[in-house]
């Protein structure tokens, strides 16, 4: 586990990066029964899945990389296997993270999801343009 402190919008984060999978996902769903459910929002749904944490562990690890921002603790841990995704995919995801943190924040999961999103596509932006006009 690496961790990095950082100031971002007036707040001091605690970034903990995780060797594995399942140590950023326990951290997330607290080692709860893989047969419970949970309710999820994938970015793009407009509805939560209601799946059963075997089943989401699984679709997210697949995915190669995963985050999620503890607002409680002001901490943003992240998960990315690096031979599977590019570094454009990575940023992509601390980008959403990112935007969790950004006010206003919404009570309605999918608002916030969508408004998250929109910060990854800012990261990747920003990704392509130091990459082609900068470095």
């Amino acid at each position: 586990m690496r961790i990095l402190k950082i100031s971002f919008m007036g707040k001091e984060i605690e970034v903990i990066k995780h060797e594995n999978f399942d140590d950023c996902y326990g951290a997330w769903i607290n080692d709860k029964d893989e047969t419970h459910f949970v309710k999820v929002y994938y970015s793009g749904d407009t509805e939560p899945c209601r799946i059963t944490i075997r089943q989401d562990k699984k679709q997210r690890k697949e995915n190669g990389c995963f985050g999620f921002y503890y607002s409680e603790k002001n901490q943003m841990h992240l998960w990315c296997d690096e031979t599977k995704l590019k570094i454009e995919e990575i940023i992509e995801v601390i980008g959403h993270e990112l935007g969790h943190i950004v006010d206003p924040i919404y009570n309605d999961k999918i608002k916030e999801e969508i408004k998250a999103d929109k910060y990854s596509e800012v990261a990747r932006a920003a990704y392509q343009i130091y990459k082609r006009i900068i470095l």
